[in-house]
């Protein structure tokens, strides 16, 4: 009897373990996307955070192939089903995005329908949007600059300036790594704007759910970001570091 007993006890031990597998629990850090692609069976997928100021942005994103048959999303502010369901949905058309401020959210897909992007982020904008230009140093350690309130929606109305320099005269890399800005009628960048200038060259960025990196290099940086009265989206998160390398041998 005591081994049967054992036995039950095994069973229960190895199916607890299974669920916590199953569970995909994900200590996301701060600033660096991470992406859930297409899972082809049912699964969840628990994300905790390790800043706890800081926010996590999701957005799931329909697959090329349009959905054949319904899949289910269920996404909860909290731990599993003991938590807050704050969406569901089932085949998905467009693109949907998601701030959470808890300190565990989680998410039940069982459809190859979708990818799910999470980011965990906070406001870096350091009050470059409050009128004056803020000065930025480089080091070898990644920096990061974002939208203010980011990763909610940036407010109408601003001019915010970054001038990003190294203090050991190296060259910069600029990672552009999310970008949500509204965009012109023909998606041009004539309503809200990135503007990035380094030594003779000028950039205009702007588009919508982008989280395909973009990299600029450069002995300096001046970055600006201009939203006009109305179409505010999530923003930007941008990364900035010094490299070992001077500017010619890019």
């Amino acid at each position: 009897m005591e081994n049967v007993m054992s036995s039950f006890q095994l069973i229960f031990v190895l199916l607890h373990l299974l669920e916590e597998i199953c569970a995909n629990n994900l200590q996301l850090q701060l600033f660096e996307p991470t992406i859930i692609a297409n899972p082809f069976n049912e699964v969840k997928y628990v994300l905790q955070k390790t800043d706890d100021d800081a926010a996590f942005l999701i957005e799931t994103i329909p697959a090329k192939e349009p959905c054949k048959k319904s899949g289910n999303f269920r996404f909860y502010e909290g731990s599993g089903n003991n938590g807050i369901l704050r969406f569901e949905h089932g085949c998905m058309a467009e693109v949907k995005t998601w701030v959470a401020d808890s300190n565990t959210v989680s998410i039940d897909v069982n459809k190859p329908a979708f990818s799910v992007w999470t980011l965990l982020a906070k406001d870096q904008s350091q009050g470059a949007c409050l009128g004056d230009p803020v000065n930025l140093l480089a080091e070898r350690r990644e920096k990061f600059i974002t939208t203010a309130t980011f990763p909610r929606r940036y407010p109408a109305q601003v001019n915010c300036t970054w001038r990003i320099t190294s203090p050991n005269h190296r060259n910069i890399a600029l990672t552009v790594y999310y970008l949500d800005v509204e965009v012109g009628p023909e998606w041009n960048c004539v309503f809200d704007y990135i503007r990035i200038q380094s030594d003779n060259n000028e950039d205009y960025l702007c588009g919508e759910n982008i989280w395909e990196k973009e990299t600029f290099y450069g002995d300096h940086f001046h970055v600006d970001f201009i939203s006009d009265k109305s179409g505010v989206r999530n923003g930007f998160l941008i990364g900035f570091r010094e490299l070992n390398i001077i500017h010619d041998d890019l």
